[in-house]
């Protein structure tokens, strides 16, 4: 399970199955990409500034708050 919290500004996606698979491929560049079309097709239009940790948690930084969403 995905949970996807949009607060402030900003998104915090943790993806630790898509993490994994990033870690193994050494690609976290893909996972960006990936996760950012998944974002912007929900949201429609993201600023594109973006962190990924160590802990596998993806920062969008978006223009409007939205609520938590469980996938």
């Amino acid at each position: 399970t995905h949970s996807l919290l949009a607060e402030r500004g900003h998104v915090n996606y943790n993806f630790y199955v898509n993490y994994s698979y990033a870690t193994m491929t050494n690609n976290i560049s893909s996972i960006y990409i990936h996760l950012k079309k998944i974002l912007s097709a929900r949201f429609g239009s993201l600023n594109t500034a973006a962190n990924i940790t160590k802990w596998g948690t993806f920062t969008l930084e978006m223009s409007e708050k939205h609520a938590m969403i469980d996938e």
